[in-house]
């Protein structure tokens, strides 16, 4: 689950990474949900569009309201979450491609 923004610069360097990963993350049944926090899809859609995102299940927190559940204050904000729905890791700022796959190995043993 990673939090992003249109304006937030590290978030649009994240986010294709993320995409790129999708496919190969779901064959070992992890789902890469991404959110738009307090912003609407009108406002990032057409960033996405622009990074060729589109791989990730895309939410919008228009109002911040799951962002705030979660303690988010900066961007990216991303959590890893076990199948018990626990979060398991998290990760505030942006990610490297070694880090994220540190993440995922982690949280799969």
């Amino acid at each position: 689950l990673s939090f992003f923004a249109s304006y937030c610069e590290p978030c649009k360097r994240e986010l294709p990474m993320l995409n790129a990963l999708v496919d190969e993350l779901e064959k070992k049944a992890i789902k890469v949900i991404i959110v738009g926090f307090n912003e609407d899809f009108d406002r990032f859609g057409d960033m996405l569009a622009k990074l060729k995102v589109d791989k990730p299940i895309i939410l919008s927190d228009k109002y911040g309201k799951v962002g705030q559940k979660y303690g988010v204050t900066h961007l990216p904000a991303s959590f890893f979450i076990g199948l018990d729905g626990k979060v398991r890791e998290v990760v505030r700022g942006e990610m490297t491609d070694q880090v994220l796959r540190d993440k995922i190995e982690k949280l799969l043993r």
